[in-house]
């Protein structure tokens, strides 16, 4: 049985490979496909999927579990949508549960169940588990990476040097500016024996914080030259 679904972001694990249908004899209902465990980050969209098979077609029920509560709660309400698709020549009962915008609330354990009213041993499961984890965006890390770094420069004996490096992160990532010669690693800005660094933090909309460092060198000579380099990190594996 092959079935494709076109919702962004859903995996689906096959549970029941086989149906075996006789003509006139009614089947208990099985469950032949449900999403994949996700993890995703508060305010989109998520739809979760069962698909089952049974003589006559199944009815599919929703319950969700919260992590922090041993409550079950049965979802019946709009956001539950159910499709019949003959596949194969059998009938299947495909059912989405759609939650829209996702909160950090809706963390839970989601059973679909298949019921049809037919006792006796099934081809498989009657209902499946998913694990659904819902983060908060403001809590959501994301390893600092560089965006700019600095340029090559060549500048007079007794004038001065700048250079730029900037990077994205969450948490908020520190730069740290280095040389033969020189290590800098505060975040705060820094001025000591004609060296100066300054930095500025921008929050974007993607809970990113952008960190801008301008290193200065002021009235440089021969003992300045070399290689500089600036690192971004935030304890996820910066860069």
């Amino acid at each position: 049985i092959g079935m494709s679904f076109s919702s962004v972001g859903l995996g689906a694990t096959l549970l029941c490979l086989v149906i075996c249908r006789v003509a006139g004899n009614n089947e208990p209902p099985v469950v032949l496909l449900r999403s994949d465990d996700l993890a995703i980050t508060a305010g989109g969209t998520v739809s979760l999927v069962c698909a089952s098979f049974g003589i006559p077609e199944p009815n599919m029920t929703w319950t969700v579990q919260a992590l922090d509560s041993n409550d079950t709660l049965t979802l019946n309400d709009e956001r539950v949508n159910s499709y019949i698709r003959d596949v194969a020549n059998k009938t299947i009962v495909i059912s989405f549960l759609q939650l829209c915008p996702v909160s950090v609330t809706d963390t839970g354990v989601y059973t679909c169940t298949a019921h049809n009213g037919v006792e006796g041993p099934s081809l498989g499961l009657t209902s499946a588990a998913i694990q659904l984890t819902v983060e908060d965006q403001l809590n959501v890390l994301e390893p600092a990476f560089l965006v700019a770094q600095p340029e090559d420069a060549e500048v007079r004996k007794n004038s001065r040097a700048t250079f730029s490096c900037a990077a994205f992160g969450s948490p908020t990532p520190v730069i740290v500016w280095n040389s033969s010669s020189l290590v800098v690693a505060d975040f705060s800005n820094h001025n000591d024996q004609g060296v100066s660094v300054y930095n500025q933090e921008v929050n974007t909309s993607e809970n990113l914080t952008l960190v801008v460092s301008l290193l200065e060198l002021c009235e440089v000579d021969e003992g300045d030259a070399g290689v500089y380099m600036c690192t971004a990190y935030n304890g996820e594996q910066g860069q």
